[in-house]
C-alpha cells in the first residue's frame, strides 16, 4: 500500500471514531454527582382550574456549587400535565411548568437527577404539594339580592364568593348552583378573576338556593312578600245624595313593621289618599247626584299593590219635612203659683210637636235630626230626633204674650219651623 492510500485510510478511521464518539456522548446523559441535593419550588401552592405554574429544581454538589450546565433533571407529577417531564440546568437550575387543566386535588410534584432527588421520601429533598381547582376552596359565601321578591314574581342576582387559605378570592373553579324552586340562568359558573360566580334565577315562590365548591357549600334563602288586602263597609245602607258616606278601610294582617298605603278613588272621578294604613280607617265622601258608584281602594307596599271595590247606591233626597205645631190649655187647675203674678195659678199649656213627611217607606236614616222647642219666655227643650207626634207640656208663671217656636233640622241639613202665638192672663183666685 502506498503512503498516501495508508494516510487516507488512517484519516477515515479517525472521522468514524469520532462520530460513534459524538454518537455516545449525545445519548449518555449528565446528572447530578454523588452526594449532590436537589431542591423543588414553585411560585404558587395553589392553581385554580385553569391555572398553571413554574417548578423550578435547583441542584448542588456536596460543596453547594451549582452543578454543571446541563445536567438532566427529570420531572414527575400525581396530578396535572407537565410541560415537560425532562430538563436540563443552567446555573443550577431547569424548570418546567404545571397545568392544571381543570384537575381538582392536590398535585404532588417530584424532580430526580441522579442520586439527588426530591420526593418527599429521599434525604436531599423533598416533593412539591400544589392544590388544584376545587380543592383549594377553604370557604363559599352565597349573597341573593334582592333576597325578597314579589308574589307576583321577580329576578334575583345570586352572587358565590370563592375563598382559598388565607381568605384569598379564588379564581378560575367552577361552582353549581341549584334551587328548591324557580329557574336559574346556569346550573355551573366558573369564577372570574375576583373570585364570584353570578347568576340569576326567577321565582315567585319561597326558595333556597345552595351553592356547592368542591367539599364545602352555601345556601341563600330568598322569601316571597305578602301582598297586602284590605276589606270595606260603607254607611249608611241607603244614601242620598247631598248626604255624607262614610267608607272603612281595614286592612289585612301585614307582616311586622309594614303597612299599605292606601288610595280610594270614589267613582264619581275623585279620590282620596289615606296615606300608610295600620289599622281600620274612616273617609267620608258626599256624592251630589244619585245613582250606582263603584268604590275601589288600593293598597300599595313595597312592590306589592291589591285592590279591592264596593258598590254605593246613592238615592235622591226626599222632599225637606215639615212640621206643624199646636197648642191646648189645660184650664180647671187653680192654686198658688209656684212663682209669678200673686193669686195666680200657673196655666198648663199642652204643645204638639208632629214632623210631616215620614212615612214606612222613608229610606233609613232619613227624618228629623233634631227637634227644638222654644217657649218664648226663656225656656226651650230639645227633642232630639222624633218620627211622630210628641206631646210637651210647660206652665208660663208671667202674664204675657208669648210666641213659641219649633225648630226642626232634617237629616239633609233642611230647617223648618212653626210658630204659635199663646195669652197668659191672670185667674182670680177661687
Amino acid at each position: 500500500m502506498s503512503m498516501s492510500r495508508a494516510v487516507l485510510v488512517r484519516a477515515a478511521l479517525v472521522v468514524i471514531l469520532a462520530g460513534v464518539l459524538t454518537g455516545a456522548c449525545e445519548k449518555a446523559q449528565l446528572l447530578a454527582p454523588t452526594a449532590s441535593t436537589l431542591t423543588l419550588t414553585s411560585g404558587v401552592t395553589l392553581l385554580t382550574g385553569s391555572g398553571s405554574t413554574v417548578i423550578t429544581a435547583f441542584v448542588a454538589e456536596k460543596s453547594g456549587t451549582p452543578v454543571q450546565n446541563g445536567t438532566t433533571v427529570r420531572f414527575t407529577t400525581t396530578l396535572g400535565r407537565l410541560e415537560q417531564s425532562e430538563a436540563q440546568t443552567r446555573n443550577g437550575a431547569a424548570t418546567t411548568t404545571l397545568f392544571a387543566e381543570g384537575a381538582s386535588g392536590v398535585a404532588v410534584v417530584t424532580a430526580a437527577s441522579g442520586s439527588a432527588v426530591a420526593s418527599g421520601t429521599g434525604a436531599t429533598g423533598t416533593a412539591l404539594s400544589i392544590t388544584m381547582g376545587s380543592a383549594a376552596v377553604e370557604s363559599v359565601t352565597l349573597a341573593a339580592s334582592p333576597a325578597t321578591v314579589s308574589s307576583t314574581g321577580g329576578t334575583v342576582t345570586l352572587t358565590a364568593t370563592v375563598f382559598a387559605t388565607g381568605n384569598r378570592l379564588l379564581p378560575g373553579v367552577p361552582v353549581a348552583f341549584s334551587t328548591t324552586t324557580g329557574t336559574l340562568s346556569s346550573s355551573t359558573v366558573t369564577t372570574s378573576a375576583d373570585g364570584t360566580a353570578v347568576v340569576t334565577m326567577a321565582t315567585n315562590r319561597a326558595a333556597t338556593v345552595t351553592a356547592v365548591v368542591g367539599t364545602k357549600t352555601a345556601t341563600a334563602a330568598i322569601t316571597v312578600t305578602t301582598p297586602p288586602s284590605l276589606t270595606l263597609a260603607t254607611t249608611p245602607t241607603a244614601p242620598l245624595s247631598g248626604q255624607p258616606v262614610t267608607l272603612t278601610v281595614t286592612p289585612g294582617a301585614a307582616a311586622a313593621g309594614t303597612a299599605p298605603a292606601v288610595t280610594v278613588t270614589w267613582g264619581d272621578g275623585t279620590s282620596s289618599s289615606l296615606g300608610v294604613v295600620t289599622a281600620a280607617r274612616a273617609a267620608t265622601h258626599t256624592y251630589s247626584s244619585p245613582g250606582s258608584y263603584t268604590i275601589t281602594a288600593t293598597a300599595t307596599e313595597g312592590a306589592e299593590t291589591f285592590s279591592t271595590a264596593i258598590s254605593v247606591t246613592i238615592a235622591a233626597p226626599p222632599p225637606p219635612l215639615s212640621v206643624t205645631l199646636s197648642v191646648n190649655v189645660n184650664t180647671g187647675v187653680t192654686g198658688n203659683p209656684a212663682s209669678g203674678v200673686p193669686a195666680v195659678q200657673p196655666t198648663l199649656f199642652v204643645f204638639t210637636v208632629t214632623p210631616a213627611g215620614v212615612t214606612s217607606t222613608t229610606p233609613q236614616g232619613v227624618g228629623a235630626r233634631s227637634v227644638v222647642l222654644d217657649f218664648g219666655d226663656g225656656e226651650s227643650i230639645s227633642l232630639g230626633t222624633i218620627a211622630a207626634a210628641t206631646v210637651v207640656t210647660h206652665r208660663y208663671t208671667t202674664v204675657g204674650t208669648y210666641t213659641v217656636r219649633v225648630t226642626q233640622v232634617d237629616i239633609l241639613g233642611n230647617v223648618t219651623t212653626a210658630v204659635v202665638v199663646i195669652t197668659v192672663t191672670a185667674n182670680a183666685t177661687s
